[in-house]
């Protein structure tokens, strides 16, 4: 699993993405934290199921800090989340939200129509 960089917004983001192929289910951090939050679930079982993908928010981890003070907001982050399942063709993605990534991803999932309701069975 390596780091790479998509740019979303005119932001540079960092993400990484698991080997899996099933479902996409996007990983969101929380506050201060990073995309490696997600690393063990990402490189075990899980992660070689599922097509895993874990971004950094802007200005945390690896991704570039945020021009504006307006995108360190709910909306802002969840412009992001939105952009970053457009541009990995991951729109129809299960959103997995901690603490701040949580917030996140409910703020984007009315008004930007990303991820859709569902389970994602952890065994078989």
């Amino acid at each position: 699993m390596d780091q790479q960089n998509i740019t979303v917004g005119g932001k540079q983001i960092a993400f990484t993405q698991s080997g899996g192929t099933g479902r996409p289910v996007i990983f969101v951090h929380g506050n201060s934290s990073s995309a490696r939050t997600w690393r063990p679930v990402m490189t075990g079982p899980f992660g070689q199921r599922f097509r895993c993908l874990a971004f950094d928010l802007p200005g945390h981890g690896a991704s570039a800090p945020a021009e504006s003070r307006a995108d360190y907001s709910l909306p802002g982050y969840a412009a992001v989340l939105a952009g970053f399942a457009a541009a990995t063709e991951t729109a129809d993605a299960v959103i997995v939200g901690w603490s701040l990534g949580g917030h996140v991803a409910l703020e984007a999932a009315p008004a930007q129509s990303v991820g859709t309701p569902g389970d994602v069975p952890v065994s078989q």
